[in-house]
């Protein structure tokens, strides 16, 4: 299963793990604890440690992986992450984007295409 991730979610998931952990032992319980009230229970530590919907859902599923629980198909687990994007949705990627009609017209003004300098496209 581990072998199927990519390094950089492996790297993603082992933070979330280890914190997953460490609750776990605070709890003394075993990480291997597949019970969903307990997973809501570090979610919403997380939730009120200001983390992102982002990290959390990606939380949710490191735990899902190494539990071997479905924990995205859980209908209460499903309602609180709907309840966490709702109370703290996603934020762009960027705060700006460029209107590519104003990128292409400007283009169409610079002739011939195959004499246009490196420096004026890139300027």
């Amino acid at each position: 299963m581990i072998s199927s991730l990519s390094t950089a979610t492996i790297n993603q998931y082992s933070v979330h793990w280890k914190n997953w952990v460490s609750f776990c032992c605070a709890q003394k319980t075993t990480p291997f604890n597949n019970k969903v009230n307990m997973i809501i229970e570090f979610l919403t530590n997380m939730f009120h440690n200001n983390s992102s919907y982002t990290s959390i859902n990606t939380a949710r599923s490191a735990i899902s992986l190494i539990t071997g629980n479905t924990l995205g198909e859980h209908e209460n687990l499903k309602r609180f992450m709907k309840g966490i994007h709702n109370l703290r949705p996603s934020k762009p990627k960027y705060n700006d984007t460029w209107d590519p009609k104003i990128v292409l017209e400007h283009l169409q003004t610079l002739h011939p295409n195959d004499s246009i300098s490196l420096e004026m496209l890139s300027s």
